[in-house]
């Protein structure tokens, strides 16, 4: 995936999130376009439900995080329990431990705290254009160190 490439997801999350797209959805839509080709519709709405912290509460996770998990499951997630689940666990923990690192916390209202959001100094597509940039860092064949999270996964 070439950098010109990821820079034309980082334009094309602003251009989606100023248009009145959630972040959950501008990070699925971007970035699974980008990596798997065209977004289903049906897919695009299971993000939305994820925008602001679960359902605009700010309570929960990041919708760039959850954006991130989403295209990780479509990546390497399974469709049956016979499949190996192992990859999509490990990379879906080492996105969250990064993520973490990276912003101080996954929690969209702590989020907002430090800054972000419509009542802050920067606006959420920063957020997920930066998380973007972590999220393509951790995918297989990339030079980024690997985190430890201590997450079992399992084997078939």
């Amino acid at each position: 995936m070439s950098e010109s490439g990821w820079r034309q997801v980082h334009a094309k999350v602003r251009d989606l999130m100023e248009g009145g797209y959630h972040c959950s959805e501008a990070f699925l839509l971007c970035v699974g376009e980008h990596v798997l080709g065209k977004m289903q519709p049906s897919q695009l709405r299971a993000a939305t439900g994820f925008a602001g912290g679960f359902g605009c509460t700010f309570q929960g996770a990041c919708g760039a995080l959850t954006g991130g998990v989403m295209v990780l499951g479509l990546m390497y997630g399974r469709s049956s329990p016979a499949e190996d689940d192992g990859q999509c666990l490990r990379l879906v923990a080492r996105y969250w431990e990064v993520f973490r690192q990276a912003f101080g916390t996954t929690e969209c209202q702590l989020l907002r705290t430090n800054g972000y959001g419509s009542g802050g100094t920067k606006p959420c597509y920063e957020l997920v254009i930066d998380s973007i940039d972590v999220f393509r860092n951790i995918l297989p064949g990339t030079d980024e160190p690997s985190v430890s999270t201590g997450v079992e996964t399992t084997r078939k």
